[in-house]
């Protein structure tokens, strides 16, 4: 992670993202942190002179410093109010990663911080096969959570955290945004979520009119501070400091890569865990993938990463093959192989240092 970044997503659609976004942007202006917002993927656009404008985007545009091209903030638009995927089908549009990561590396060399803001909640899809999961494995960017604080929210901010770490990102914290000011037993709800989601609460914020958005900016200090000193020591110890990652695979034998000359073809973890060692330690494996790309020279060098020190193990647990990775590669390059190799199939269950 070459700077510092994080990735917005919500319990549901309307429950505050651009409120915490905005809010988030604004606080870390006020540390002298330059900061650009970003909606990768928007519906609900109206038509403007110069194309389809989001007013979560704008927002986004107004909390930002500096202020870039619409366009690299908000790659996808699209005028129906409806899921995006829905709305791209409609427009005669695939949703892809390139586009929005193309953007967000322009944004990225413009700022210290990206806050880029999700649609809808974390499993809204973007297309067939595309998922958000897909777009903060691609970015590698740390999660951050927001609560919409009403009736319901301890089932969904839980499933939401369980999805976010079942597709293999990283919860970095959740914000607690009060969208109904009649809620009851509001800090009983907020003590059950401390005590349930693994990752630490950052903030609560009030949610209003623009005019008090500078209540969510003071009680978004702490949780600004808790983001930059994380990112920042991530980013010191990027490629430094191993970890181990525990990894649970439900049925290994119908678990398939989606390239055949990439794809794990065995049936026994023991054998996973070999392939995949193999895979972290040598050149070869990340190698043949760039081969297959249609740009293989426009490929980040940093994909193609290895690690000689990497170990894997494998073992039959309760019908379930177990994995513990132990490596000082970043975690998206764990999870991109892992995918490569055996799909979406895994689970990652934790993640410590040895």
């Amino acid at each position: 992670m070459r700077f510092a970044s994080v990735y917005i997503t919500g319990t549901d659609t309307g429950i505050g993202k651009t409120h915490v976004s905005c809010a988030l942007l604004r606080c870390l202006r006020s540390q002298g942190v330059a900061a650009i917002g970003m909606k990768p993927v928007a519906s609900g656009c109206e038509h403007a002179p110069a194309g389809l404008r989001s007013e979560d985007a704008l927002g986004l545009i107004a909390a930002s410093d500096p202020q870039l091209d619409y366009a690299s903030v908000n790659p996808y638009a699209f005028v129906d109010p409806i899921a995006p995927h829905l709305a791209a089908a409609d427009s005669g549009i695939a949703i892809e990663l390139g586009p929005i990561t193309a953007a967000y590396r322009r944004l990225q060399s413009h700022a210290k911080f990206v806050v880029v803001e999700g649609v809808g909640g974390w499993l809204a899809p973007l297309g067939d096969r595309l998922m958000q999961a897909d777009i903060v494995r691609a970015l590698d960017l740390p999660v951050v959570l927001v609560v919409g604080l009403r009736l319901g929210c301890l089932n969904h901010a839980l499933l939401t955290a369980r999805a976010i770490e079942a597709d293999g990102c990283r919860l970095l914290g959740w914000i607690g945004n009060s969208i109904d000011p009649d809620m009851r037993r509001v800090a009983d709800n907020i003590q059950t979520l401390q005590r349930r989601i693994q990752a630490p609460l950052l903030g609560i914020v009030e949610h209003g009119s623009h005019s008090r958005i500078a209540t969510g900016i003071d009680a978004l200090d702490d949780a600004v501070r808790t983001l930059l000193a994380t990112q920042a020591t991530d980013k010191d110890n990027t490629m430094a400091k191993a970890q181990r990652y525990f990894i649970s695979v439900e049925n290994l034998t119908a678990s398939r890569g989606d390239s055949s000359e990439l794809s794990f073809d065995g049936e026994s973890p023991e054998h996973l865990a070999r392939v995949l060692e193999s895979a972290l330690r040598e050149a070869d494996f990340s190698t043949r993938w760039r081969a297959m790309q249609d740009d293989p020279e426009g490929v980040d060098a940093a994909a193609s990463a290895v690690d000689p020190t990497a170990t894997v193990s494998g073992s039959l647990e309760a019908q379930r093959s177990e994995l513990i990775v132990t490596t000082s590669l970043p975690h998206a390059i764990v999870k991109h192989r892992l995918d490569l190799l055996i799909g979406r199939h895994w689970k990652l269950r934790d993640v410590s240092t040895p």
